[in-house]
């Protein structure tokens, strides 16, 4: 802020001074056409100052800094994206086998773990609840044909 500061003043300290010069030197002839040249290009070489002090290393520093966060950025979203699709295949596991137990009359708490594979799936669950050797047979057959769940993979409680 305070440099900002210091530039406008730096500005308006020009003007003046150029104000004053070109009032001094008078608006005719010679003298008054060279003090406009001079004041003008006094008042602009103010102005531009700054530009000239600007470093490529700064810009480099800063473009680094921004790939980086970029690079963060990304695999935060990635990470989310995965986290999210993780939970979805896990609900949506988790219904899809409550609702086929309810479908045999059983009520049962499911749990299902899905795999960290780049396309997550069912691997493992674990059911809890009274059922009879029957139901659990043909749901570990379901388990197994339609979500790819290994019978090691299933947990019975």
């Amino acid at each position: 802020m305070d440099s900002i500061r210091s530039y406008l003043m730096g500005i308006i300290v020009a003007a003046v001074v150029s104000g004053i010069a070109v009032r001094l030197l008078g608006d005719k002839g010679t003298q008054g056409a060279m003090g406009k040249l001079i004041a003008g290009l006094f008042l602009t070489f103010t102005v531009i100052q700054p530009i000239t002090d600007i470093r490529l290393d700064d810009f480099k520093e800063i473009s680094n800094q921004f790939s980086a966060d970029a690079s963060i950025a990304v695999w935060e979203g990635e990470k989310m994206t995965r986290e999210s699709l993780c939970q979805s295949i896990k609900a949506q596991s988790e219904a899809y086998i409550l609702d086929k137990a309810e479908g045999m009359g059983l009520t049962l708490k499911v749990e299902v773990t899905v795999s960290n594979d780049d396309l997550p799936v069912p691997t493992a669950v674990t059911l809890s609840g009274a059922v009879s050797p029957w139901a659990k047979s043909k749901l570990s057959a379901i388990l197994t044909e339609d979500l790819g769940i290994k019978k090691e993979g299933q947990t019975w409680i």
